[in-house]
């Protein structure tokens, strides 16, 4: 008796999303972490900045810490660029106000905003990457990017140059893991430089006193370490006065 030939239906995975969880090499996680590890110094720089820029207690880093990366980012060169009041003091009832003399040159301000510009386009690949699925192609593992899972594979995978921008940006290899760590370890000691070179100038800046005192403006001096609820003690009486 002849057999009969059976039709047999394999189903094969189309997409990346169709494919089961993969659990990579230990090479692949140590280059995950590693770069997880690096960019939470740079989170870490992003705050000491801010303390170190604003001289602000506890309470306002908390609430700069909640702030998602792209705010802290567009926020820090915008302070740093303005003149920044003692931490605690305000403007008088009267009119007379509070400033810090020191201020940011120029160069400081400039080195703050590219830290902050790298800060911002290294949180977007953090943000995809930790938000990306492993995959296998060859016999290389990549982080890949979870929205683009359902794409074609030969299109993540694949050699068409047209598509390289595309694998470039939502594709990452322990190679390119290990690069961003790089890239994250050189900022994040830039940002730390920045902020040690700003705090001991905020520490010690000259505060000033601003009252107006029998119609005339005086400015006087206010050491850094005197406590900003501090009352000075009036000027002296010029013996030319008018009683």
């Amino acid at each position: 008796m002849t057999d009969t030939p059976r039709k047999i239906t394999l189903h094969l995975p189309r997409t990346l999303g169709e494919f089961p969880p993969l659990r990579p090499p230990e090479e692949a996680v140590a280059a995950l972490g590693r770069f997880v590890g690096e960019w939470a110094n740079v989170e870490s720089a992003l705050d000491r900045l801010y303390s170190a820029i604003t001289g602000v207690g506890h309470p306002g880093e908390i609430a700069f810490d909640r702030l998602p990366i792209k705010d802290k980012t567009e926020i820090l060169p915008e302070i740093a660029g303005s003149k920044i009041e003692p931490p605690g003091m305000s403007p008088m009832d009267d009119g007379s106000s509070h400033r810090v003399a020191a201020q940011l040159t120029k160069d400081q301000q400039k080195r703050l905003a590219s830290f902050c510009e790298q800060a911002k386009n290294l949180s977007q690949k953090r943000n995809k990457i930790i938000h990306s699925v492993w995959g296998c192609y060859n016999n290389k593992w990549y982080r890949i990017y979870r929205n683009i899972t359902t794409e074609p594979a030969n299109r993540i995978f694949g050699a068409d140059p047209s598509d390289q921008r595309f694998r470039d940006t939502n594709t990452f290899d322990i190679k390119s893991l290990l690069d961003l760590s790089k890239r994250s370890s050189a900022l994040e000691e830039v940002g730390r430089q920045l902020a040690n070179e700003i705090r001991p100038l905020m520490n010690t800046a000259t505060f000033v006193y601003r009252v107006l005192w029998r119609g005339a403006q005086l400015e006087l001096p206010l050491d850094s370490t005197t406590p900003a609820s501090a009352n000075p003690a009036p000027p002296p009486r010029s013996p030319s006065a008018p009683k």
